[in-house]
Parts: C-alpha cells; sequence; structure tokens
C-alpha cells in the first residue's frame, strides 16, 4: 500500500514536471480577435480556445454580515496590508513567479494615436521608454508607433509562454507556509 502510494506521488511529480506552453494571438483593429491554445505533454495533447464572446456566468451568494464584524476584519487586513515584512514577501513571490514563467516568442506590433499631435506626444513620453524596454528583452520584437495625425489605436501580438506547473507548486508552497504569511492569515482570522 505504501509502494502504492509512492508510485502515485512519484506519478503527479513527473506529470507536473512536464512544461505548459500556451501560445497567444491578440489583434485589434476594427474588431478585437483572441486566439488562445494551451499545449501540454510537449504538444501531444493541446485544446485550443477562442473569442466565442461568451463570458461566464456565476452566481453570487449574499452574505448578511453585522457592520462591526465588517470594521473589525477591514481593521485586520489593512495592518496586514501595511506590515512591511509581508509587503517584502508578496513582492518576492510575485519576482520569483514573473522568474518562473519563460517567453521563447514575443511580437508586438502597436499604431496609438489620440488625434491630437500634442496628446499624442505626451502618450509617446511614457510608452516610448517602455517600447524601448520590451524591446531589448530577449526573444522579442516590439514594434509601437505613434500616429500624430489620426486617433487610431491598432495591436497585433502574439507569443508563446511555457511554465513549469511544479516551479509553481513550489513556489506557492515556500510562499504560504513561511512564518510571515502564515502570521498574516492568522492574524486575517
Amino acid at each position: 500500500m505504501l509502494f502504492l502510494g509512492a508510485l502515485a506521488l512519484l506519478l503527479i511529480v513527473a506529470l507536473l514536471a512536464i512544461p505548459v506552453e500556451i501560445a497567444f494571438n491578440v489583434q485589434r483593429r476594427e474588431k478585437f480577435h483572441f486566439a488562445v491554445s494551451i499545449g501540454w505533454l510537449f504538444g501531444v495533447v493541446s485544446a485550443p480556445l477562442s473569442d466565442s464572446g461568451s463570458g461566464p456566468s456565476s452566481e453570487r451568494r449574499k452574505k448578511k454580515s453585522r457592520k462591526g464584524q465588517k470594521k473589525d476584519r477591514g481593521r485586520k487586513a489593512f495592518s496586514v496590508v501595511l506590515n512591511t515584512r509581508f509587503q517584502r514577501r508578496v513582492i518576492r513571490f510575485l519576482k520569483d513567479i514573473l522568474g518562473a514563467i519563460r517567453m521563447p516568442a514575443f511580437t508586438l506590433r502597436a499604431r496609438l494615436g489620440l488625434g491630437d499631435p500634442a496628446d499624442t506626444g505626451m502618450l509617446w513620453g511614457i510608452v516610448g521608454p517602455l517600447a524601448a524596454v520590451l524591446a531589448d528583452a530577449r526573444n522579442s520584437a516590439v514594434y509601437i508607433e505613434p500616429e500624430f495625425m489620426h486617433e487610431t489605436f491598432e495591436i497585433d501580438c502574439s507569443g508563446k509562454v511555457r511554465v513549469i506547473p511544479i516551479q509553481f507548486v513550489y513556489i506557492a508552497a515556500l510562499f504560504f507556509l513561511s512564518p510571515i504569511t502564515i502570521r498574516m492569515l492568522w492574524e486575517l482570522r
């Protein structure tokens, strides 16, 4: 029985170690279109997702709570957010998550214009340096050009994202089992 449990655990770890690849293509000219496909097991298993326009429906449950409990929970949540050790831990968690994501290919082509050349110039003052930073990234091609005469928003973006699920499980386990996170969750209780 113990052998079967260890074998099942080993099989789960092996399956989580296989990369998941997400390929996407987003276009906006007159209409917005997107296509996403998720591949696993080195492309053997894949599931395309399309822009059918239907959103998931969800039922919302209304909870009755007393005002005193709401105020107390709000104060607790606010004190958790203001805790500098917890803030540093959350920032480290986000950096670890972003570091675990691999982008073997990324292409972005965009034309932006606000109609007024002055407004477009101010927008370009923000977007231009960002485009330069994105273009400097490895395996990426970023082309963003301003359109000073006409109001324009055209985008064509495609790429692939590769993640290994076991890395995310490990990063999440380290985050949720860290003493500061446990302390903050206990405080929110």
